[in-house]
């Protein structure tokens, strides 16, 4: 069984990380798609590296190395967690996979295993790439024991194991309650969105706490941000305390992850199909009756299909919202946060109301829906190109989408701003101009960027939008863009503010302008 184990999970690698279709694909347009997708997968490992990294130094240079590690594990678990939140149900529970796989000579254990085998790797990767450089900045601030090494080897083996268990057993917990409901994707979406908010909250708490501290606590911030990491995750003071040379306290934290995970697998593997079955079970809906025909225009009746397929996959709304709502979270922490304190621990007067533009601008760049619309068409993308109809109706339609999204919690976050922080007239309308002109440009390169790369032939929305070429590559180009906007209001003096967000504004403008006419020159029947 362990050569068919390692044969399944070889294969789900390779199509999780489109490397096969880099080395075997005969198209010479999708295996350049392909490699520059895993080329920007090797440059994201390297940014996450380099800015784990950096913090890690960062902390060594405030004389707080000691929090490096519990700091790294307690991120690592959050990260896997929320990972595999979203990635069980397609790469664990995924019943069309199983209809294909278990037709092979293989056992139904090898299949369940090389699943999550599969997770552990992926999840093990990201581990490596955050807790190797900041274990590397520790070890050279503290020079621990011989004893350290070999634990905190061990402990990163260990460490994706009891995360990804307790997510993968609430996705399948989410999948069962909505595939109960009549509104099973409404349902799934909001579960997936209120467990989201609750580990926002969780985090913007921690820091709110550490906000707040007098003089006499930042003297002893180590000590305090130690007893927050593992009041949030009790498992950081096991892990920490065995990197200390506890090895009771390490054989525990083995234990209890080894012993957790195993306990699970097993369970699933002996009812693996019925789970399938019973997780993407779905509810009989109405009969359907024939009501009043209405005519109405192209744009209008596209609008609407495109509304109603952005809805029906939480996956899409999950990913593609979570920029806009961490702007109405932004705005109503202002609400609660003292700004005056924290100019103070930033060592500036304003510089927060200065940059408060671009930071709601960051967050309109996360994943727009334009950068996966085409691409979620599908195998049904022949339908649109045979409609009598012009190109503009088919792109407005997906436009409208993203905007539809965003330009709500703009207002919403503007608002809550205004109330909290109460800028001047010039500041108050660069905080609601920059979202929405960043809104309106992600939107268009989004488009533009997705029509240049185009994915159809995928088995899984999750690969559309949360892994193709086009999402990675909209999303560099959104954080290129804050990036120059920042250098440009960096660069200009505090008198020419105004000048500096204005001329962002008409550069933002201008390029979707001039994307948006190239768009206008293309013809449905050429985008494949």
């Amino acid at each position: 069984m362990c050569r068919q184990i390692k044969l399944l999970t070889h294969l789900q690698l390779l199509g999780l990380f489109n490397l096969n279709e880099a080395l075997h694909s005969r198209d010479s347009r999708r295996k350049k798609r392909a490699v520059l997708m895993v080329c920007m997968f090797i440059l994201l490992g390297v940014m996450l590296a380099v800015y784990a990294g950096a913090l890690s130094f960062a902390y060594a240079a405030l004389d707080m190395a000691e929090i490096i590690p519990a700091y790294l594990f307690t991120v690592v678990s959050l990260v896997i967690f929320v990972f595999t939140l979203f990635k069980s149900g397609e790469m664990i529970f995924n019943l069309k996979d199983y209809e294909k796989t278990v037709v092979l000579p293989v056992s139904s254990a090898a299949i369940v295993t090389s699943r999550f085998l599969s997770v552990y790797l992926v999840n093990l990767l990201i581990s490596a790439l955050v807790v190797l450089p900041g274990t590397a900045v520790y070890a050279w601030a503290a020079r621990p024991d011989a004893l350290f090494y070999v634990f905190s080897l061990a402990g990163l083996l260990l460490m994706p194991l009891l995360p990804m268990t307790v997510s993968s057993l609430l996705g399948a917990l989410i999948l069962a309650v909505a595939s109960r409901m009549r509104r099973k994707n409404l349902v799934s979406l909001v579960l997936y969105m209120l467990l989201t908010l609750g580990i926002l909250l969780l985090s913007l708490r921690m820091s709110v706490s550490i906000g707040g501290m007098t003089d006499t606590q930042l003297t002893a911030y180590s000590a305090v941000l130690l007893q927050a990491l593992a009041t949030a995750y009790p498992l950081t003071s096991l892990y920490t305390a065995g990197l200390n040379g506890s090895i009771g306290s390490f054989l525990i934290f083995a234990g209890l992850s080894v012993g957790v995970f195993a306990l699970y697998v097993f369970l699933v593997q002996r009812a693996y199909a019925s789970v399938c079955t019973a997780l993407n079970a779905s509810a009989a809906h109405c009969r359907y009756t024939m009501g009043t025909l209405t005519q109405t225009s192209p744009l209008r009746a596209l609008y609407k299909k495109e509304l109603r397929r952005y809805f029906s996959s939480s996956i899409y709304v999950m990913n593609t919202c979570i920029g806009g709502v961490l702007m109405i979270i932004a705005g109503a922490a202002a609400l609660f946060a003292d700004m005056g304190q924290i100019d103070a621990v930033l060592g500036t007067s304003g510089i927060l109301l200065q940059f408060a533009p671009l930071l709601l601008g960051l967050m309109c760049t996360i994943s727009p829906t334009t950068a996966s619309a085409v691409s979620m068409e599908g195998r049904q993308w022949w339908l649109m190109q045979s409609l009598p109809i012009s190109v503009r109706p088919v792109f407005n339609s997906k436009l409208l989408i993203n905007l539809t999204v965003m330009l709500p919690c703009c207002a919403v976050s503007w608002i809550l701003l205004l109330i909290a922080l109460r800028p001047a007239a010039a500041a108050a309308l660069w905080l609601l101009l920059v979202p929405v002109c960043c809104t309106l440009f992600m939107s268009v390169a989004g488009l533009s960027v997705n029509l240049k790369m185009p994915v159809f032939n995928w088995e899984s929305e999750t690969a559309v939008v949360k892994q193709s070429s086009s999402t990675l590559f909209t999303m560099l180009a959104g954080f290129g863009t804050i990036a120059a906007g920042a250098a440009l209001v960096y660069a200009m003096p505090a008198a020419l503010l105004n000048l500096a967000y204005a001329v962002f504004c008409l550069l933002l403008l201008g390029a979707s302008a001039f994307l948006y006419a190239r768009m206008g020159r293309l013809r449905l029947a050429d985008i494949a």
